[in-house]
């Protein structure tokens, strides 16, 4: 407020009544109103619920179940306009919560849903900082905060459309970036349209799914995946026709048309998709203790990745009966010519010593 003339140039826009209510800059960088008299954290207002662009350890990104408070970050305007901007980091509360960056409202990347340990498609956890995933009736929320008090960190969303976690360590004069929502171009959200794979170790990086093709291959020849891919054999709907491929290390498909169902076990979520003729494919939607409950999907799957180091991620994708034959006699062929060409070069081996 200007003290001559009276004018507000900002307000707390808190509704409450309180007397004697004095604000305070706490030292993790949260600017709090809170009664003169009482220092505990039961503020009349806070900043840390009003984020800008960056999440500072501490902070709560996400959801007061009981409120309905969401807490996001939202970019600038520009490197060089801090006014809101269109690019927006939060975490998304439908099925099973996972992180969503938009530009507007089209998702440019997201974590992969909570699977009871981690993001099933979440970059490395580091060392140098810590995370905390807090999912309970009343609060859904992710914060940071440091392991080491000589190192400061930040989450902040850019302009240009990622999310970066950087560290500053003590007597340091730049940031150094930790983490990235764009580590790669399988990042990119449905790089590879639908019912495909997105492979950052090959060459190209896109592929369909085991039982389809590409829906124009002229656009797949020049690298335009967009168009995605469609079954080679079509789908009855008669049981007996119908087999489920174990696809392990990835990210799950995006949560678009999907069931879950957190109390049936991986075999009932079996018999539940097979009885469905729409459900294209199901999966443990919590991966501890053996796997329980069952995320069902329904019609294309998008965005899927490959992690190769995390093969504990199983999804079980609706085939054909007469196409998952084929899978098996092309991976059997493959592993026999691989052990007859390893035990060729054994006994060569053997000859030259």
């Amino acid at each position: 407020m200007n003290a001559t003339t009276g004018d507000v140039f900002w307000s707390s826009n808190s509704s409450k009544n309180e007397p004697a209510i004095v604000a305070q800059l706490l030292e993790s960088g949260n600017l709090v109103l809170r009664r003169k008299d009482d220092t505990t954290q039961n503020y009349v207002w806070q900043s840390f619920d009003f984020p800008s662009d960056t999440l500072l350890p501490g902070m709560k990104l996400g959801w007061n179940l009981s409120t309905g408070t969401n807490r996001y970050i939202t970019s600038w305007k520009d490197d060089n306009d801090p006014s809101p901007g269109d690019i927006t980091f939060r975490l998304d509360n439908s099925g099973m919560p996972q992180f969503i960056l938009r530009r507007g409202s089209e998702t440019i990347y997201r974590s992969g849903p909570w699977n009871g340990i981690e993001f099933s498609g979440s970059i490395d956890w580091k060392t140098v900082y810590t995370r905390i995933f807090v999912y309970n009736n009343q609060e859904l929320y992710y914060m940071n905060g440091v392991v080491d008090n000589l190192i400061i960190t930040r989450l902040t969303v850019y302009p240009s459309g990622s999310v970066r976690q950087l560290i500053l360590k003590q007597g340091g004069f730049s940031w150094t970036v930790m983490d990235s929502s764009m580590n790669d171009q399988c990042d990119d959200y449905g790089l590879c349209g639908a019912n495909s794979i997105c492979k950052t170790k090959s060459r190209p990086i896109c592929e369909c799914l085991y039982g389809f093709v590409p829906k124009s291959q002229s656009e797949w020849d020049v690298r335009d995946w967009s168009s995605g891919c469609v079954r080679r054999t079509p789908l009855s709907c008669l049981q007996d026709h119908i087999k489920f491929l174990k696809l392990g290390g990835v990210k799950l498909p995006d949560l678009l048309q999907f069931s879950l169902n957190k109390s049936m076990s991986l075999k009932e979520c079996q018999a539940e998709c097979l009885k469905n003729c729409s459900c294209m494919a199901y999966a443990n939607s919590d991966i501890r203790e053996g796997g329980s409950g069952c995320f069902m999907w329904f019609g294309d799957l998008i965005d899927i990745q490959e992690f190769s180091e995390r093969k504990e991620r199983y999804i079980y994708m609706r085939m054909a009966a007469a196409e998952l034959s084929k899978y098996i006699q092309v991976y059997l062929r493959t592993e026999f010519e691989f052990f007859f060409y390893v035990g060729q070069m054994i006994n060569q081996n053997i000859v030259l010593a």
